[in-house]
């Protein structure tokens, strides 16, 4: 692999305050020298970019940049901002139409106590130990984020900060048809004065650079609209339209958004905040939290059906059998929020079933204490064989109009294979994929499923049709295919091996002299659980695996999911971050790997465990997103 190494100008913020630099100009200068930090890490000052000549003035897509800054900067900062204590209501949600599809929204005034949890949580991290002064040290990092834009002149602390207010929002509503819906970004106002001044400054740069935005009125308010690219005209859906209301700065691919705000901040149209289906959906959640989203499920299918012809189910019948199994589980809504604690950031999202949705039920594994607790991650689903039967049977419902034939061809493979196709998926139960670390001598990954069995004299029947098939394939004198057996215990360890000539795979892709690699699949049925792998040493690794040196015995992970809400589990997912980072540094070629140790690995130490969790409350369904940060060891 090769990793690109960071402009030199990006590196960690220090600890010790920084002097926030002018704004570029055309003359390059000597480059500033580095400051050390509180932490002993190098600071590269802001390193002023330098804007290429040309005549009459920078190219008219730098001003989309500049004018998209104040909004792209602020909301990818809704995570670790301003620290201040301002009040936990949302400016935003009140210029917001009811109809809104999508809706996120981030507090840069990180309302109760997320001011200090942020703090404590990025201390974990080069150059943020000492609290104390986090709001200068952030507006330092977003003053450097903004100096990496070619021809930029503007910065954060100078240029954006002053006039904020503390939320910004990004809503979708629907457009004049499904295919074109309006996207409006929203940022609350503290200073109408100096966002004034700022809009002002930003329009006559433009205008002293050839692009002159084009100046309308929209409701009684001054609408800026900046053309897309060089020599273009201003059109609808290509161009960035920009209104200073008062106490929201608005920015909008479409005018017409920019009414829609206005007749809900003057009462002519309801708010999404008035809206019973977000009040249901956001019901119960915190104020204190670092972002928001709500997605009106309902209302994307509408708009989704909307764009679908009326001849696509005939035109496509075998894309209907995914979407009549998926659409059981589709909620109505989903509302989630990002929170940070003092050494985690949580994400939570809520998910109302409809009507007749059939969820798995939430119950403790019983598979982790099978799976090796080297494991670098594991994802484990709940009635697997159910979803995979339901997905099986709709495709086979849909072959004949999609052959434009009769279904008697489908009947005589299912004899051949000795049943029904979907009894060679129904008596899985719970399955979990597993990543474990390279074994001894090995530096890739290698991969396992293991799941519990339902129904263990089908699942035998099955899998012995199976085998006997691919063995007939082999006796057969098929190229590149054989059928072995072994025994590991009572268990016997069936392996299909594959060369890849016989997959139309390169033979220069592996294998020595020349030789095609081999492509290997060994699976085993043996106490009531099948496992498959790729090769019979990761079958062994789940059926040799030693008492206690499970990942169901390991401490770190039983910490994971109980924080997220476990033991009992509708489904869940983990990952081992710091055993991920130290499988992928092994494999970093030696040229780079001095680029990573200075400027990747520091910020990567701190990582130490995701986790997520799926449950149910009801008919909602829950999921609980944990990312664990530690002092690096």
């Amino acid at each position: 692999m090769t990793i690109e190494q960071p402009d030199a100008t990006a590196g960690p913020p220090g600890d010790a305050p920084t002097t926030v630099m002018p704004a570029p100009t055309d003359v390059p200068g000597n480059p500033p020298v580095p400051e050390p930090s509180a932490d002993g890490w190098t600071i590269p000052p802001v390193q002023p970019p330098v804007a290429p000549a040309k005549a009459g003035g920078l190219r008219p897509w730098r001003w989309w940049i500049a004018i998209a800054a104040t909004v792209i900067v602020i909301a990818a900062a809704a995570g670790v901002a301003l620290v201040t204590t301002r009040a936990a209501t949302s400016a935003t949600i009140a210029y917001v139409p009811a109809n809104a599809l999508v809706y996120a929204e981030g507090r840069l005034d990180m309302p109760g106590d997320q001011g200090a949890t942020v703090a404590s949580f990025l201390s974990h991290f080069p150059g943020f130990s000492d609290t104390s002064n986090l709001q200068t040290k952030l507006n330092d990092t977003w003053d450097r984020l903004l100096g990496q834009i070619p021809g930029n002149k503007y910065t954060y602390s100078a240029d954006i900060a002053p006039w904020v207010q503390g939320t910004v929002a990004v809503a979708v509503l629907p457009g004049a048809s499904p295919s074109a819906p309006e996207a409006v970004a929203l940022v609350a106002v503290a200073d109408q004065a100096k966002a004034q001044s700022e809009l002002d400054k930003i329009v006559a740069d433009a205008r002293s650079a050839g692009t002159a935005p084009a100046q309308s009125t929209v409701g009684g308010a001054t609408v800026w609209t900046f053309p897309s690219a060089a020599g273009s005209t201003p059109a609808a859906g290509h161009a960035m339209h920009v209104a200073l209301l008062q106490g929201m700065l608005v920015v909008t691919n479409d005018s017409a958004a920019i009414t829609a705000v206005q007749d809900v901040k003057s009462g002519a149209a309801a708010s999404l905040a008035s809206s019973q289906a977000y009040r249901d959906a956001s019901a119960g959640a915190a104020s204190s939290n670092l972002a928001s989203i709500y997605i009106s499920t309902a209302s994307l299918r509408q708009q989704v059906a909307a764009l679908v012809p009326s001849a696509a189910p005939a035109a496509s019948p075998l894309a209907s059998p995914l979407v009549a199994c998926a659409t059981q589980a589709i909620p109505t809504s989903v509302y989630g929020t990002l929170r940070a604690q003092a050494d985690q950031l949580v994400a939570d999202l809520r998910a109302p079933l409809p009507a007749g949705a059939s969820p798995a039920p939430a119950r403790q594994s019983a598979l982790v204490d099978h799976v090796p607790g080297n494991a670098l991650a594991y994802l484990e689903t709940h009635d697997l064989g159910k979803a995979l039967a339901c997905l099986v049977t709709q495709v086979k419902a849909a072959i004949p109009a999609a052959s434009g034939g009769s279904p008697a061809n489908l009947g005589q493979v299912e004899g051949m294979l000795g049943g029904q196709l979907e009894s060679f998926v129904s008596w899985l139960g719970d399955a979990g994929i597993v990543v474990e670390a390279p074994a001894a001598g090995q530096q890739l990954p290698t991969v396992g499923i293991i799941a519990t069995v339902t129904d263990t004299t089908l699942a035998t029947q099955r899998l012995g049709e199976l085998q006997s098939l691919a063995g007939l394939a082999a006796a057969s004198g098929l190229a590149g295919i054989s059928v072995s057996t072994e025994q590991d215990g009572a268990a016997t360890i069936t392996t299909l091996s594959v060369a890849s000539s016989a997959l139309s795979v390169p033979g220069s892709i592996g294998g020595a002299g020349g030789t095609p690699p081999t492509v290997a699949i060994s699976w085993t049925l043996s106490d009531g659980r099948f496992v498959l792998g790729l090769g019979p040493s990761v079958v062994r690794s789940f059926l040799d695996l030693p008492a206690g040196q499970s990942l169901g015995t390991t401490p770190a992970f039983s910490a994971a999911l109980a924080s997220a809400g476990g033991p009992s589990t509708g489904g869940f997912a983990y990952l081992d971050l710091r055993a991920i980072r130290a499988t992928a540094e092994a494999v970093i070629p030696s040229a780079d790997r001095s680029t990573y140790e200075a400027n990747i690995r520091p910020y990567l130490l701190p990582f130490d465990r995701l986790v997520v969790v799926n449950g149910l409350e009801g008919s909602t369904t829950t999921t609980r997103a944990i990312i664990t940060v530690s002092n690096p060891q």
